[in-house]
């Protein structure tokens, strides 16, 4: 038999609301308590400006929400769809996948209407104490005071939902100069004329949108990764008119009293069970919305809010408080192992998924793994960053992560130039001896099959300053020239360029970046036609050619091309297998660059699309995921 619990959940954001939501829907008796006059947490935008910027001060007129006039998600609406209520579009309002602020304000408000969760909000109530009635664990007094009131009011409740979040408390560093205008995120941006000069501390998502928004205002910005004194690497430095800190925030609950049975230290709420649980106080205490750098943030509130519900009520079974003491430090045991700090406990990437499908599984749903396929199509907005220059790198979470996990490059700056790609391929030839197979400065001229002889190849070649040609004969010939050495030119009469609406101009200069065509002037085969990329099939194994694809993932490819050739030739194999197990992390990762460059590049304008490699190659590589996720979100 299900049983009912009086609740107070502290907090009316999303956390609230879902956690809310799910505790009636068991049957629990609740109260929401929001010290805002509205429902909506963080994404509440409020354009005063705080007396304190930097929020140091205890008796500052404080403004709640952390959010700046321009933000946009860097989640799609389907990824902050609850379970069974999805983010849809209003008419009128944004239609994109990534909306402003606005629209989040709008569903949320949406939900707590449809749900009817606003008559549980007890509305300009700021609680000031939650601890457990003395001697009785599934009884918690709560205090709150009322906005322009001094009095307190005190109520005992069985459980207490501390839904927050982790968006009101700043993180800052210490700059050395008091005479600088500070100013933090929670500012709103005063007004950046052409004459002031901007330094952004701080490296995760708000730093790097709030420097795109004002590029165009400011008279200069510097973006500072980590050090507090902003004197850059080669001893230059800059007078800053304003500095903006985007470092984040951190967990703050000082209404929270458990006789140090739950503490935030470095930023480390704990311990807590799967994030959710202190093992020592479960389930009467449990909080909703801590984990963060997850890819299902919505979701995963929606989830948690669930199990913490469904085992309030008696549906779900807790673990025993020394299982999940052991599992929570397991946890820590791990992370030190990696030598990841205890301030990145709760950051959950890129584990985000199965975390999810964890939970999901506790209250008895299936896992739900076309999140995860499309959260790899929006990663970009972590790996497409401008690189961070740090004079350390121990807090590095991509370094001890990621990279442990795709055994990416130390550094994960993935578009090389072209000093970077030509030390590589020199250091690979020669480290494994290739250097000295090369003849220098040798033009191949002429290459065909001896007559009726399959096995033999007659190879010509001409040395640069030399007329006359040399002449070998071998078994085997592996074409690698590849694609780029002839251009592919339209042509263009008089240098008068036609546009599609009938405008036109004259042009001094034309640059052409039409691509290359393959070129193999020096190859007879008697009009027989290559297919398959690689392997003639009335010419194999004997000739064959390495590199002929183009928009892949062109080294690696290249690679195991060789790597099938070669084995072919010694006869080890016979087909395309040989030997090594699938690489599908490869794919997701180019997945995730192939997004990111359609929505980067501006649409090109052609008169003819014939060859257009992003409504062919595209359209067909990625058809099954996009139908995939379309029939998910129906």
């Amino acid at each position: 038999m299900s049983r009912s619990v009086k609740a107070a959940v502290i907090g009316a954001g999303v956390a609230g609301l879902c956690a809310a939501r799910e505790l009636r829907r068991e049957g629990h008796r609740v109260v929401i308590f929001e010290k805002a006059d509205r429902i909506g947490g963080m994404w509440i935008y409020d354009p005063r400006v705080e007396s304190d910027p930097l929020g140091i001060d205890p008796n500052r007129e404080t403004v709640h929400s952390s959010l700046y006039r321009s933000l946009r998600t860097n989640l799609p609406r389907q990824l902050m769809s609850f379970l069974d209520y999805p983010f849809a579009k209003r008419e009128n309002g944004d239609q994109r996948a990534f909306p402003y602020h606005e629209e989040v304000l709008w569903f949320l408000n949406k939900f707590a209407d449809d749900f009817g969760l606003v008559e549980l909000v007890r509305f300009n109530s700021e609680v000031v104490r939650v601890e457990r009635v003395e001697e009785k664990e599934d009884e918690w007094s709560v205090e709150w005071r009322t906005s322009g009131s001094e009095s307190v009011s005190q109520e005992v409740f069985e459980a207490v939902i501390v839904c927050t979040g982790h968006q009101s408390e700043p993180e800052l560093t210490s700059v050395v100069g008091t005479r600088m205008v500070l100013l933090f995120c929670s500012a709103r941006l005063h007004p950046i004329s052409n004459l002031t000069t901007v330094v952004i501390i701080g490296y995760g998502p708000s730093g790097y949108e709030i420097s795109r928004d004002i590029a165009t205002e400011a008279k200069q910005i510097k973006h500072v990764c980590e050090d507090g004194k902003v004197v850059f690497q080669d001893g230059s430095f800059v007078y800053a008119d304003t500095i903006l800190y985007c470092t984040g925030y951190k967990y703050h609950c000082p209404f929270l009293e458990t006789n140090g049975i739950v503490t935030v230290e470095e930023n480390r709420v704990g311990p807590l069970f799967k994030h959710v649980f202190p093992p020592r106080l479960a389930p009467w205490l449990s909080f909703i919305g801590i984990p963060y750098q997850q890819d299902t943030a919505f979701p995963v509130m929606d989830l948690q809010s669930k199990w913490v519900a469904q085992v309030l009520s008696g549906k779900v079974l807790l673990p025993s408080e020394e299982e999940m003491t052991v599992s929570t430090e397991e946890l820590y045991r791990q992370m030190e192992e990696k030598g990841l700090r205890k301030r990145y406990t709760h950051a959950i990437y890129p584990n985000g998924i199965e975390y999810f499908n964890w939970i999901l599984g506790q209250i008895g749903l299936p896992p739900e793994d076309w999140r995860g396929k499309l959260f790899l199509e929006i990663i970009e907005n972590a790996i497409a960053m401008n690189y961070g220059y740090r004079d350390e790198w121990d807090e590095a979470y991509w370094e001890s992560v990621i990279k442990e996990t795709l055994r990416v490059p130390k550094c994960f700056t993935h578009i090389r130039n072209q000093e970077e790609m030509l030390w590589f391929l020199n250091k690979f030839a020669d480290d494994f001896g290739l250097v000295e197979l090369v003849r220098f400065n040798s033009e191949v001229v002429r290459v065909e099959q001896i007559e009726e002889r399959d096995k033999e190849w007659s190879v010509e070649w001409r040395t640069r300053g030399c007329d006359s040609v040399s002449r070998e004969v071998f078994e085997s010939v592996v074409v690698c020239t590849g694609h780029q050495s002839v251009p592919q030119l339209p042509a263009v009469a008089g240098g008068k360029v036609v546009f599609q609406d009938g405008s036109f101009v004259y042009a001094d200069t034309i640059l052409y970046s039409t691509g290359h065509k393959y070129h193999y002037p020096f190859l007879e085969t008697n009009g027989i036609v290559t297919v398959e990329h690689v392997f003639p099939p009335r010419l194999a194994p004997r000739l064959s050619s390495i590199g002929i694809p183009d928009k892949d993932v062109s080294f690696l490819l290249r690679d195991l091309q060789s790597k099938w050739v070669a084995q072919v030739l010694s006869g080890k194999h016979k087909c395309y297998l040989i030997g090594l197990p699938p690489q599908e992390w490869r794919g997701n990762m180019f997945v995730e660059i192939v997004k990111k460059r359609v929505v980067s590049m501006n649409d090109g304008y052609r008169d003819e699309w014939g060859e257009a490699y992003w409504d062919s190659f595209i359209k067909e590589s990625l058809q099954a995921l996009e139908k995939e996720d379309d029939a998910k979100y129906q």
